[in-house]
């Protein structure tokens, strides 16, 4: 697996849309989301779920819940929260991720 070395995180309305410096795959995409949130303010992933195109890995931040996914089709790569009460950390997790950004708001 490639290491990350870089990202461009873009903030579009309730989500951060994810560009990686490196082409991923279907199965290439949950090792390297393992690795992405591998921070100490995310306490780790709860659920990983697949299904015919898409990748979408749960884990909580500040208390709150959020999701990283990944639609194989689109190439689509992004962090939303998952309930509206999630919706004011999004930009506190963008501060936690700029390490490995380059980030465009």
């Amino acid at each position: 697996m490639q290491p990350i070395s870089s990202l461009n995180i873009q903030r579009i309305h309730d989500t951060l849309v994810i560009t990686p410096n490196i082409n991923l795959d279907w199965d290439a995409f949950v090792p390297w989301a393992k690795q992405l949130l591998n921070i100490e303010q995310i306490n780790g992933v709860k659920t990983i779920d697949s299904g015919a195109d898409r990748h979408l890995l749960s884990f909580t931040f500040m208390q709150q819940s959020f999701s990283l996914n990944y639609e194989h089709y689109s190439d689509s790569i992004w962090f939303e929260p998952q309930e509206p009460a999630a919706t004011p950390y999004i930009d506190e997790l963008l501060l936690v991720l700029i390490p490995t950004s380059t980030q465009k708001l």
